[in-house]
């Protein structure tokens, strides 16, 4: 399971918002990501992951997470095995699953925004905009 979300500014639609994130995902598969892209991603992981295994109640939220996907060995192992991701498994991973058929797409827009910016119009994942 994969998630990828923004935060749409004022004076964008959430259609411009996705077209971007789409874009980006074709470029990590036509191209693997430049060395500093990576570096600063498996950084960002890595600190997340740290951080977010401080608590006990996370470290168990964590281990139950682990136990359903593998085993609790890839809790205990998790940074390790960043350390190992390289740009080419980033572009190998997302040529295999990064793809309009494989996605679920949900906008949550406000009913005061919606209002504002209603086109009536309703995309689909497989929508080629």
């Amino acid at each position: 399971l994969n998630t990828l979300s923004a935060t749409v500014r004022a004076g964008r639609a959430p259609e411009q918002v996705e077209d971007a994130i789409w874009a980006q995902v074709e470029r990590v598969k036509n191209e693997e990501p430049r060395e500093e892209e990576l570096t600063k991603a498996l950084k960002q992981a890595k600190a997340r992951f740290v951080y977010g295994s401080e608590s006990v109640t996370n470290q168990a939220l964590w281990l139950g997470f682990s136990e359903m996907v593998s085993n609790y060995k890839w809790f205990l192992t998790f940074v390790d095995q960043l350390n190992q991701v390289s740009a080419e498994d980033v572009h190998r991973v997302a040529n295999k699953y990064l793809t309009r058929r494989n996605s679920t797409v949900g906008w949550f827009v406000p009913d005061s925004a919606r209002r504002a910016t209603q086109t009536g119009k309703r995309r689909t994942p497989g929508d080629s905009r």
